[in-house]
Formats: structure tokens, C-alpha cells, sequence
């Protein structure tokens, strides 16, 4: 499986601007196509190394698991990898081995004239006797269930605005970042813009990267009613806005959309995109309804 290095073509030890030159440069050329299904899959790939790569914590992080996952594997793995069930030396060592105990069984077996007939014997016995236990087991008689005990439905308790976020800090007075979370996909020129005017609940928002493998919640926020709020400096990659009604607790989801950004003559271009909430006239975005586990 390529690192994150190869993934962007650059050496182990390459500048922080190289990195982000090299993803600037890939990237580009990705998203000068996004309808085609390979491109779409390589800026997955191409975010998500950079993503991995693109602050000196992170990146110190990785090299750090990077070293430790190569000096736990050994010598074989690392130059060659070849599984055990496919390797040939083991393949010929094991069917060597097996061919030898059917043999070892069968001359214990025969090896003697009364051992043999007394095998054969029981076999006989055995097959004789299946159809015996199957007949037997046709003539019992099954007895119907009966006193079955039934249980109410279950009610749902109903919904309580929580006076807490998630992990059990106040929510802002105004729109704004839900303090205890980590801000994530730093380090872009995009922006996105979640408008909440239009709605009378306040929301609690999630701004989520569709990274290649999983969903993973890059921002998190909280929008009162008739309200809006930015996210800024945006990494580029694939993104859906999740959130929460605080007042029924219902849970949406949008459609994904792209954040690009991409090098010209005239300088680097970058997205800036608004959303808003909700079916409304003229709404720009669809949403649907999810469950819990999808939040």
C-alpha cells in the first residue's frame, strides 16, 4: 500500500511547500474532470495524503506510525510480502505433510486382518443405521406453542432540547464554533457558508469530510435561528453538511459537494459556497432525513 508520500510524488523528506505544491499541482489536474469516476476517486486519495501531511504536528505523527508499522514487519514482509497461504515452499511442505498421515492412517488401519474387518464392520453398522434415526425422528410429534407472551410497543421518549453540546459544553451565545471539538481541514482558500436564516429552530451543525475510506466530521458548530455562519479557510476535497434541529431533534443531511482549488494564469481559484437549510423557495441544496449513526 503506497504512503502518503508516493500518493503525492514527493520524497520523505520534502519542504513543507513542496508537499503543497505537489497537491496544488495533482489536484488540479483532477479536478479538471470530476465527472469521471477515477478522478473522483484520486482527490479523495490526493486530500487525504495532504490532510495527513499538511501540518508539522500531523506530519510528525505519521512519520513517527509510518517508522513504527516498518520496523514491526520482517525482513521478508518488507522486501516481499508473500502471503503464507500462497507461498510455494509452504504449499510443498504442507501437502508433504498431509499425504504422509492419510498413509500413516490407512497402514495402521490394514495393517492387521482383524483390524481391517472390524473398521469395515463399523462402517456398516453406521450406514445402517442413519435411515433408523431419520425415521424416528420423522414419527415425533411437535407440539404446538402455546401461552406466548406479548409485549406493549415500545414509545420513543419524547424530545428534550439538550441545554449541553455532545461533549458537555455550553453552546455560544451567537453563531459560532461548539467550543471541545477540534477545528479540522485547515490550511484552504474555500469557504462555506451555512444559511440558517430562513429557519425558526437552531441548529447544531457538522461539516463533514467524504474522505476516501469513511466520513469524518471536520467542523462543528451552532447556528440559532435566522442566523448564518462561515466556515473559513477550507481545505479542497468532498464535503456534506449534517445537522441536528435542536428544537424536534430531527436529523438532515445535504448533497456532497466539492470545494476546488486550482492554479491559472490569473492566480489560484478557489471555492466559496452557500448553503440553506431546509426545503425553501429557491433553496439551493437538497437535504434528507438520517438516523443517529449517520450523525
Amino acid at each position: 500500500m503506497p504512503t502518503h508520500y508516493e500518493n503525492l510524488n514527493v520524497s520523505e523528506t520534502a519542504p513543507d511547500e513542496v508537499i503543497r505544491a505537489a497537491y496544488m499541482a495533482l489536484a488540479s489536474k483532477c479536478n479538471s474532470d470530476l465527472d469521471k469516476v477515477e478522478n473522483r476517486r484520486l482527490i479523495l486519495t490526493l486530500t487525504e495524503s495532504y490532510e495527513a501531511l499538511s501540518t508539522p504536528q500531523r506530519r510528525s505523527k505519521y512519520d513517527a506510525s509510518l517508522k513504527l508499522f516498518r520496523s514491526s514487519m520482517p525482513q521478508r514482509s518488507r522486501n516481499s510480502p508473500i502471503p503464507r497461504s500462497l507461498d510455494p515452499e509452504y504449499i510443498g511442505t504442507e501437502t508433504t505433510m498431509r499425504r504422509g498421515l492419510l498413509i500413516r492412517a490407512f497402514t495402521y488401519i490394514f495393517s492387521d486382518f482383524w483390524r481391517g474387518l472390524l473398521f469395515i464392520t463399523a462402517c456398516f453398522l453406521v450406514i445402517l443405521a442413519l435411515p433408523l434415526r431419520d425415521s424416528e425422528s420423522r414419527s415425533t410429534t411437535i407440539k404446538p406453542i402455546t401461552n406466548i407472551r406479548t409485549h406493549p410497543s415500545v414509545t420513543r421518549p419524547q424530545w428534550v432540547r439538550p441545554s449541553l453540546s455532545p461533549v458537555g459544553t455550553y453552546w455560544p451565545s451567537n453563531a459560532g464554533y461548539v467550543a471541545g471539538y477540534d477545528i479540522q481541514a485547515q490550511g484552504g482558500l474555500s469557504s462555506v457558508t451555512i444559511d440558517n436564516g430562513r429557519n425558526s429552530s437552531d441548529v447544531f451543525l457538522k461539516l463533514v469530510w467524504l474522505s476516501k475510506m469513511e466520513a469524518i466530521p471536520a467542523r462543528m458548530c451552532y447556528i440559532p435561528a435566522h442566523s448564518s455562519f462561515t466556515f473559513t479557510s477550507v481545505m479542497p476535497g468532498i464535503y456534506d453538511v449534517r445537522y441536528r434541529d435542536l428544537s424536534t431533534g430531527g436529523l438532515s443531511k445535504t448533497e456532497e459537494f466539492v470545494l476546488q482549488e486550482r492554479q491559472d494564469s490569473s492566480g489560484t481559484n478557489f471555492s466559496n459556497i452557500t448553503l440553506t437549510l431546509y426545503k425553501v423557495v429557491n433553496g439551493n441544496m437538497e437535504t434528507e432525513a438520517i438516523e443517529e449513526s449517520e450523525f
